[in-house]
């Protein structure tokens, strides 16, 4: 997780209006995950499950 706070505290000031940041992770990584967007102050993303039913991906979309 390491790498991937790191990436969303800088990816904010480089996104464009409407741009999208899609990130795979492990399905324990989900709740970690979900509080790192938050402190980032991310508004808007969507989680989506693999083709076993368990959490894999986030689309995050600036606003």
């Amino acid at each position: 997780m390491f790498y991937i706070k790191k990436f969303l505290a800088e990816a904010k000031r480089y996104l464009n209006p409407n741009g999208e940041i899609w990130m795979e992770f492990l399905p324990e990584q989900k709740s970690t995950l979900t509080k790192i967007i938050k402190k980032y102050d991310y508004q808007n993303w969507q989680f989506y499950k693999d083709q076993y039913e368990r959490w894999r991906c986030i689309v995050v979309t600036k606003i």
